[in-house]
């Protein structure tokens, strides 16, 4: 008996230090999985559409209105014949100088803000890709760690069974066993559909519609945070593509208070006609109805708004509350870009912390505490029930620190979109 707990302990630690130092066979790495996000995720093509959105109507607000071609008749009679007066011409529509110009900066503004979004949600889906790799990682090596743990623990309690026939071991030994058996394999089901679930969540943001296994081969590794707070905010605030998009969002409105402010002016429209006038002087006895005369004519108008002033007093309202709306959100982001960073370093410095004590200490110690007990056990000097508690004590310290680790790397994550995330309303 305690030959063979001594060899199940050593087992034990050993394939647990294995799955830390070694990754799963080839088959997805981090940086596959970012790419392959980045090139069929559903969001990110909703973004594209957006941009080809905006393009169009960018080009479409520097269009000229559509000339008109018309034709006048005057003095019908009945007989067609005799028409007296004809013309045909070409009209086009001038807009108030700056109307079309304005108009054209809002869209290209517009083209401007969908780009950024589409950068913006790049990183995003990047660092979200991260987390759900990690997160998979995670529950993988906890599914493996319990799996193997209750399988350590059925053999013992068969091993058990056997002495008590024996007389070798005590009826409370059974129970124990069995007991943390129940347990382990309770934790076991728990782990596997963690490891469905955080499947799942992989897939959908990867946007495969395959429900398949994926095979991992990046490991959780612990990389130190080495660049100091103030460059890490400084590199966050100058990468923000949401800070970029608050900037252009405030100009394309001042430009949009200063189109509306032109709605009232006068629009002009220019034309020039081909005409034909018949009954013109000399009237002879040759020709008592006159002459038939062909010339051009041209003609100009302008547009007055004399009785529809209150729509563009409406529209520089308007315009003037949304650059007012614009202005508070830029100043808020700039508020809580600061404060969401503060909190984002406060995590990874705090799990980096947790994840250097698990390494320099704890584990170190629960494994001496596990070698302990085993020889202790060995001499008659620890009861099973005793052992049973630091090896599970032991092996709860090990899945700590793979917890500690994932926590680090998913701060991390974190922290990379700290410039790229708002919310207007926040009660914290």
């Amino acid at each position: 008996m305690p030959l063979f707990l001594r060899s199940c302990v050593a087992l034990l630690f050993s394939f647990l230090l294995l799955i830390e130092n070694t990754g799963a066979q080839e088959k997805l790495s981090l940086q596959q999985a970012v790419d392959l996000a980045l090139r069929q995720n559903p969001q990110l093509v909703l973004a594209q559409q957006d941009i080809a959105v905006a393009q169009g109507k960018s080009a479409q607000a520097g269009a000229l209105p559509p000339a008109e071609i018309f034709s006048r008749v005057n003095e019908i009679s009945f007989d067609f014949a005799e028409l007296s007066e004809i013309e045909i011409g070409l009209s086009q529509s001038f807009e108030f100088p700056g109307k079309r110009g304005g108009r054209k900066t809002l869209a290209q503004a517009n083209h401007r803000i969908a780009e950024l979004q589409l950068s913006r949600l790049r990183v995003v889906l990047a660092a979200e890709v991260k987390k759900r790799y990690y997160e998979n990682l995670w529950v993988a090596e906890n599914f493996a760690t319990q799996k193997f743990s209750a399988q350590i623990l059925a053999d013992l309690q068969q091993l058990l069974s056997e002495r008590y026939q024996s007389g070798a071991a005590s009826y409370l030994e059974i129970v124990r066993s069995r007991i943390e058996l129940g347990r382990s394999r309770s934790e076991l089901a728990g782990a596997q559909q963690e490891q469905v679930a955080a499947r799942a969540k992989l897939n959908l943001v990867l946007g495969r519609d395959s429900n398949l296994l994926l095979q991992l081969s990046d490991s959780l590794a612990y990389a130190p945070l080495t660049l100091p707070r103030d460059a890490v905010f400084a590199f966050a605030a100058q990468q923000s593509n949401l800070s970029q998009i608050f900037i252009t969002a405030v100009e394309r409105q001042r430009r949009a208070l200063r189109l509306a402010q032109l709605v009232g002016r006068p629009d002009f429209s220019l034309g020039a006609a081909f005409q034909r006038v018949a009954e013109n002087p000399p009237f002879t006895a040759a020709q008592p109805q006159g002459q038939t005369v062909n010339a051009f004519g041209v003609e100009a108008s302008i547009s007055l708004p004399l009785f529809n002033r209150a729509a563009p007093k409406g529209e520089a309202q308007i315009a003037r509350a949304e650059l007012v709306a614009a202005e508070t959100r830029q100043a808020y982001f700039e508020q809580q870009l600061r404060r969401n960073f503060e909190v984002a370093f406060a995590a990874v410095a705090a799990t980096e912390k947790q994840v250097s004590e698990f390494h320099n200490v704890v584990l170190p110690e629960s494994l001496n505490a596990v070698n302990a007990a085993v020889a202790a056990y060995q001499s008659g000097r620890l009861s099973l029930t005793d052992l049973l508690d630091i090896y599970r004590t032991a092996r709860q310290a090990r899945l700590e620190k793979s917890r500690a680790v994932f926590n680090y790397l998913t701060a991390r994550a974190d922290l990379e979109t700290v410039g790229e995330k708002f919310e207007l309303n926040q009660n914290e």
